[in-house]
């Protein structure tokens, strides 16, 4: 990993004598690759960080997914259903963004082609 790298660097190169702080004067040769691995290293922290981020807000989606689950195997009619379904989709909007086809023609329908849409979309996060 650069930061591994980053640190070897810092140590034998601008700081050879460790907790002393005797600091060695950086050639310019020096601080370029300081640079360049100081760079390397925010790189591979961004990825990491944008990784994480992504299977948090998968956790996340996936939550609010057993939550419709849970909507739509309550003993309420369709249109409460849909009331809170739209709740639920509306907190999901807040982690990622896909579209459905939404038939129109029911609650019920609407209810559960939205659940199906979502169900697909977190499967493909």
């Amino acid at each position: 990993m650069t930061i591994v790298r980053l640190k070897g660097f810092i140590y034998t190169t601008l700081v050879p004598e460790g907790y002393n702080m005797s600091f060695k004067h950086p050639t310019v040769q020096d601080l370029d690759t300081l640079i360049e691995i100081a760079n390397s290293a925010k790189e591979e922290l961004l990825v990491a960080d944008n990784g994480l981020q992504d299977f948090e807000d998968k956790e996340m989606m996936e939550s609010l997914l057993f939550k419709l689950n849970k909507v739509i195997e309550d003993d309420a009619d369709w249109e409460d259903k849909y009331d809170k379904c739209w709740g639920i989709k509306d907190k999901m909007f807040e982690y990622t963004h896909f579209s459905w086809y939404d038939p129109d023609t029911s609650y019920e329908e609407d209810v559960l082609a939205f659940y199906q849409a979502a169900k697909d979309h977190i499967e493909c996060m």
